[in-house]
């Protein structure tokens, strides 16, 4: 499924999620640049090796591995991205600048643990912005459920769905996915369970960060609050 755009319209520059975008896209570029066997390296140090990790090694890579992306698979950083574009800025604009940073490295980190956590066994660094993206799509739903999204898919073309369908469509294919790699006893080359701890980790996450920001903020924002949700909410899909 490939989300293309998103019928919402949003408050504000989204300046950290713009940063993210230029970090994850400076790290892969660097990556490219270097020579096979540094790029290996660089890997390997920064990923989320489950079985380092689990042993209480490079806990630091639970993050770092957020930002790095394999240079032989293109196709996903460019997904990656994009679904990160077209996301992110309204939940930036919802939580603010550094609520939304944090949020989004925390669901960053419970995502890489959650695939330490089933495959601690295993060797293979694990890593890619998806589960930290999940987590975005994850708040995005809880938020905005009603809102369109236009997107593609293989099977059936272009669709224009409440978000609320996108969002079911995309977590059953994880769920399907990861139960047929928890049945075969391999993680393979997709962090399947990253992916769903991600979502959950930004359901989970989203509500408490946005009480944060109502209660700091001004009396007159929080006064002005309650009228844009509600006009938000009855914008046509």
């Amino acid at each position: 499924m490939l989300p293309l755009r998103v019928y919402n319209p949003s408050f504000g520059l989204p300046i950290i999620n713009s940063v993210l975008l230029a970090a994850n896209l400076m790290v892969f570029f660097y990556l490219i640049a270097s020579p096979e066997n540094e790029a290996s390296a660089l890997i390997l140090k920064y990923g989320a090796v489950p079985k380092k990790v689990w042993q209480g090694e490079n806990l630091s890579s639970l993050l770092t591995a957020t930002f790095v992306h394999d240079v032989n698979r293109i196709p996903h950083i460019i997904l990656n991205m994009l679904t990160l574009a077209i996301f992110g800025g309204n939940l930036e604009a919802a939580l603010g600048h550094f609520r939304y940073l944090v949020f989004y490295l925390l669901g960053g980190l419970i995502a890489t643990l959650t695939h330490v956590v089933i495959w601690h066994g295993q060797s293979a660094a694990m890593i890619g912005a998806s589960g930290a993206i999940s987590a975005v799509m994850g708040a995005y739903l809880v938020i905005y459920p009603r809102r369109t999204v236009l997107f593609f898919t293989p099977f059936l073309g272009l669709m224009r769905q409440p978000a609320l369908v996108y969002m079911f469509i995309w977590f059953a294919v994880q769920i399907v996915y990861g139960y047929v790699r928890l049945k075969q006893g391999e993680g393979g080359s997709v962090a399947w369970f990253a992916h769903l701890g991600g979502f959950v980790a930004g359901i989970a996450l989203i509500r408490p960060l946005q009480m944060l920001a109502f209660h700091s903020s001004s009396p007159k924002a929080r006064a002005v609050a309650p009228a844009r949700v509600s006009q938000d909410r009855e914008t046509i899909l």
